[in-house]
């Protein structure tokens, strides 16, 4: 990605105009309705979302929003600012009754507070959540554990895509996977030094190094290349396992530099962390409109006190983070190839402001991604008019 967008005037065209400052708590339709049918439920024993995104979210939302869901549940109604057609809010509210016992309870559980994990009070019997939750999303798999506690297992689902599944899990609570060897024919060449003309089997691979793969299918795909990278992290009989690492397209390259996701991830986590704030999501901005060209962090956090957040120095600990994280990066800032990285803070729910919109425009949302590259103008557009600080120069 080279990151060649222009940066007219900030809009987001004629659907959508932003409110300058924080964005109020939303609630929107699909993840109340979500959440107070299961908080409703109480022996909910295991929750599959395809991306641990989704699973987080809810649960935040719940911490946000826990009263008006138990009120609702004591009262068998949906509150007005619920926004949903007339007949769909009727057949919902005919369909439920009042549950003042549960809303008790539930209440009782809230009102002691989100310091310990909640779901072993609220759901005594949930035991595992599946979905997709390694590589990428292995942070917010970590920041539900805040929820959900040590005890609740996850089943990672294996690498697949839409153009095929290509691995499956073999044990729980291990984000490794076991490759299909009948599901395509693989191809993979070494991510460090790929020569497509020297491809290796699946026999070839070694453990501790990182390819590409390549795939052609029965469906029709010849030498495909899927643009992902994995890791060969072992062996389960004379079949390799794997872990998903980062998607190849999805790397920052304005000079030369190859900066991947999985490290612009890892440094946005140190950066949270050094700050002692909670990173709801992240995105880079690569600003070659800026002379010298330079890194652009986009945070959102959860439940900051933006006003009290020192900009300047979130956007030092970051450039420093940065160039800890990629060589190249480093002495290119030290010879003045690039400016310093800078950080800007993005108004609450930002990230799924952009979910929900895209859904709107038609997107399946279990084919939503966080955006973690700011690599074309819409994207841009968007998330620049939802900055609620940054560091200006």
């Amino acid at each position: 990605m080279q990151g060649h967008c222009r940066r007219p005037p900030v809009s987001c065209g004629d659907h959508y105009q932003p409110r300058r400052g924080r964005v109020h708590q939303t609630r929107h339709r699909p993840r109340y309705l979500h959440a107070r049918f299961a908080i409703e439920e109480r022996d909910i024993r295991d929750i599959s979302s395809v991306f641990i995104t989704g699973v987080l979210d809810l649960m935040r939302y719940v911490e946000d929003n826990w009263e008006l869901l138990v009120r609702d549940i004591e009262q068998g109604t949906i509150d007005a600012s619920i926004q949903m057609p007339a007949d769909v809010r009727a057949d919902l509210e005919a369909r439920i009754e009042p549950n003042p016992e549960r809303a008790a309870e539930l209440r009782a559980i809230f009102e002691r507070g989100f310091d310990e994990p909640i779901t072993p009070a609220m759901w005594p019997n949930l035991l595992v959540v599946r979905s997709v939750a390694g590589g990428g999303f292995a942070p917010y798999t970590q920041r539900l554990r805040r929820f959900i506690g040590d005890d609740v297992h996850i089943l990672y689902t294996g690498y697949s895509a839409s153009e095929g599944a290509f691995s499956v899990p073999f044990q729980l609570d291990d984000p490794s996977s076991v490759l299909l060897p009948r599901s395509v024919y693989f191809e993979f060449v070494p991510v460090d030094d790929p020569d497509y003309d020297h491809t290796l089997g699946v026999e070839d691979l070694q453990e501790g190094h990182d390819y590409e793969v390549i795939i052609t299918s029965r469906s029709g795909f010849y030498r495909y290349k899927m643009r992902d990278a994995i890791r060969c992290v072992g062996h389960k009989g004379t079949m390799p396992t794997m872990e998903f690492l980062f998607r190849l397209d999805q790397t920052v390259n304005m000079h030369g530099e190859k900066t991947t996701e999985l490290v612009l991830r890892k440094v946005a986590d140190k950066v949270a962390a050094r700050a002692g704030l909670d990173l709801v999501d992240f995105s880079v901005y690569p600003n070659v409109d800026h002379h010298p060209a330079r890194y652009e962090y986009l945070f959102e956090f959860y439940h900051a006190d933006h006003a009290a957040i020192d900009l300047a120095e979130l956007s030092r600990i970051t450039d420093e983070e940065l160039r800890a994280g990629n060589y190249d990066v480093d002495y290119m800032t030290e010879d003045g190839t690039f400016a310093p990285a800078t950080a800007r803070v993005l108004q609450d729910e930002t990230n799924q402001l952009w979910r929900d919109m895209r859904v709107m425009h038609g997107k399946a949302p279990n084919q939503i991604k966080p955006v973690h590259i700011v690599d074309t103008e819409q994207k841009r557009r968007f998330f620049f008019a939802l900055i609620d600080g940054e560091i200006e120069g």
